[in-house]
């Protein structure tokens, strides 16, 4: 094929083998523009067709840089005209090419108007790492509107990969050694090495935080982890600059990524942020085995005094099998921690001590931990939402300096000790603020528990245990719920105040499968608004005779009024469970004598007390005699009776009447 004098060659090739390992046959057409060459002439558009000899073909074409063609930068459009072959890409020819193989060239979208110095692309450049191949040479714009053309490589970059920095995450150990030589060498990649035997997965981790960890107004990022087992065999510490940590560490789910701390030194803390930052986000990942503490935030400082740490989010995440505590904080503000579960660590699955305000825990479960399933000590206006707390070695849900801190339907099943219990002392405050002293307005709102106390039967609350010393209270309130016994012999409430104040108010809470009683002792009391205003009013359906200076209880035998769930019998009115203050009253009809006096008398399991009426009225000279009282408010237990008694001395018998002026009624208070 000839061409116009003084135009600048140059050659290609192609071969086309089928799958069957035939020669192809057909041709490759390349199409070019027109084109104006500087003597004045004229070259129409025009095709270039080479025809596959034995499945190849060789020739010359012109130079697409060639200067004394207008325009210069053109480019060729290539047709393969074979069975399955590529249809319609661009190529240029540089004349500087030492020669064109199509087999080597990679169909790419080109810069429009085309520009010398864009060649044609080769697939060694097309796995190449430098800047400018690989990814640099893809195109990419998202399909919505305002989408914009974009490189594969800055689409990449949106995200950080610890892949990107030399992690495997297949459970297998490979330490530093595998890749380097010596130490030095390693720390010009790693400088966070310090050992030949580090694992590369956690050198990675760790280069990732250290390139979004700069101390700069921008710092920060997110750092994912993908699917997979990374092994850490040292303590991976963020820390912040100027307050702020603006980091997000993500894996692929709870399950799916796994930070694995086995090999790591006696004591040593998995993930941890120290010092006093903000803004950190952990989620959609497994921590386990840290010999210490999985996720530690801020333990380094003093509870209730120096460094805090707020806005932080632990998202969907599991901790387990560490040596020590799931997660443990100290002094953190607006804290969120939800959809995790901590399960079979050493000590507890929740850890929080120190001064933590605006705390928010939505369903968190802590199972099968050797301590308590949530350890709680100093915490204001926070709150627990659906979190649940079964079969751990001592308490559900432990806690002490708590005020305005709400638990919403949460839950605990087959713990070892109480479901809740709830402590107060000097040596639990310490140095935290005043706010917090104590246990104050804490609410348990629709939670429930169920077999708890399994450590021992009939000693440990099966519902809520509350104990205090050093003369400091707890005040704490029941709404709904509802508790069941592991065995006969629990009590769902154990209120033990020794020197503090301890007050229950309690709301309609089922306990109603419990036998034994709430085991309430010192200066403890139980309130319960259920049942307040409720009552058992009795009266008497046939007259009694009252023997002559004889004091003698009165049969009354005929409910009026009972929803209080009292009992009746021989004249007694019994308390039902859950009622703890009561006033009592009554009336006597004695019938028409003027002899003596007439006398009533209210007693409480059957004998005389304080605040109780005994009323004496000399005998009316016409008519029948009325004598009534009302006691004060009346502490009582379940089992405790009422019951009146009446005295006369007209000189023979005489007769109680029935009527509206005989009765005994007990009203529930609380």
């Amino acid at each position: 094929m000839s061409y116009p004098a003084g135009w600048d060659l140059v050659n290609i090739t192609g071969t086309y083998i089928g799958r069957n390992g035939v020669p192809c046959t057909g041709s490759v057409t390349l199409s070019s523009p027109q084109l104006v060459l500087r003597s004045g002439t004229i070259v129409p558009a025009a095709d270039i067709v080479f025809d596959l000899v034995n499945g190849t073909f060789s020739g010359q074409i012109p130079a697409t840089d060639d200067p004394n063609a207008n325009p210069s930068g053109w480019t060729y459009t290539v047709t393969e005209n074979v069975p399955g072959g590529r249809q319609g890409y661009q190529i240029v020819a540089p004349h500087t090419s030492p020669g064109i193989d199509l087999s080597t060239v990679v169909p790419v979208t080109m810069p429009q108007p085309p520009t010398f110095g864009f060649p044609y692309v080769t697939l060694s450049q097309l796995l190449g790492t430098a800047v400018g191949d690989g990814a640099y040479l893809i195109g990419y714009q998202f399909p919505g509107t305002g989408g914009i053309a974009r490189t594969v490589q800055t689409r990449l970059q949106d995200r950080l990969s610890i892949m990107d920095f030399g992690a495997y995450g297949d459970g297998t150990s490979h330490p530093a050694s595998s890749r380097f030589a010596t130490l030095a060498s390693a720390q010009v990649v790693y400088p966070s090495c310090t050992a030949l035997t580090d694992e590369l997965d956690m050198l990675a981790l760790m280069a990732a935080r250290d390139y979004l960890q700069t101390n700069s107004t921008y710092r920060g990022g997110r750092i994912y982890a993908p699917r997979g087992h990374y092994l850490m065999n040292r303590n991976v510490a963020f820390t912040p600059y100027n307050q702020l940590y603006n980091m997000i560490v993500e894996g692929d789910g709870a399950t799916a990524t796994t930070f694995d701390f086995t090999s790591a030194p006696a004591s040593t803390d998995g993930i941890t942020l120290n010092g006093n930052g903000s803004q950190f986000v952990l989620r959609n990942l497994m921590i386990t085995n840290a010999p210490g503490n999985n996720i530690s935030i801020n333990l380094t400082a003093t509870p209730g005094l120096g460094n805090y740490s707020l806005l932080l989010v632990i998202d969907n995440v599991r901790s387990q099998f560490a040596g020590s505590n799931g997660l443990a904080a100290t002094n953190c503000f607006m804290t969120t921690v939800r959809d995790c579960w901590f399960a079979s660590n050493g000590a507890n699955g929740v850890l929080f001590n120190g001064f933590h305000t605006s705390t928010q825990f939505s369903r968190v479960y802590s199972a099968s931990n050797t301590g308590a399933g949530f350890n709680l000590n100093g915490m204001t206006y926070s709150g627990f939402d659906s979190c649940g707390s079964d079969q751990n070695g001592t308490y559900g849900y432990a806690m002490a300096n708590m005020s305005g801190v709400v638990f919403k339907n949460c839950g605990a099943e087959s713990n070892a000790d109480d479901a809740i219990h709830l402590y107060s002392s000097t040596a639990s405050f310490g140095s935290l603020p005043a706010s917090v002293a104590d246990i104050h307005g804490v609410v348990f709102d629709g939670c429930v528990t169920v077999g708890n106390g399994t450590g021992a039967a009939g000693s440990f609350g099966g519902f809520i245990s509350a104990a205090t010393s050093n003369s400091r209270p707890i005040e704490f309130k029941i709404i709904g719920g509802a508790s069941t016994p592991n065995t006969s012999s629990d009590h769902a409430l154990i209120l033990t105040g020794g020197g503090g104040n301890i007050i229950c108010h309690k709301e309609l809470f089922n306990d109603s499968s419990y036998t034994a009683l709430d085991f309430i002792t010192g200066s403890a009391s139980v309130a319960n608004a259920t049942v307040t205003g409720q009552r058992m009013l009795v009266s008497l359906s046939v007259v009694q005779a009252l023997t002559t200076g004889t004091m003698t209880t009165i049969l009354l035998d005929t409910t009026q009024v009972n929803d209080l769930g009292a009992t009746l019998a021989s004249g007694k009115i019994t308390i039902p469970r859950g009622v703890n203050k009561v006033r009592v009253s009554a009336s006597l009809d004695f019938a028409a004598n003027a002899t003596g006096v007439r006398q009533m008398f209210l007693q409480h399991n059957g004998a005389n007390l304080f605040g109780f009426p005994a009323a004496t009225i000399n005998a009316v000279s016409v008519g029948d005699t009325i004598v009534s009282g009302v006691s004060t408010v009346l502490s009582v237990a379940t089992g405790d009776t009422f019951n009146v008694q009446a005295y006369q001395n007209s000189g023979g018998n005489l007769n109680v009447s029935t009527g509206y002026n005989t009765w005994l009624c007990v009203e529930a208070i609380n």
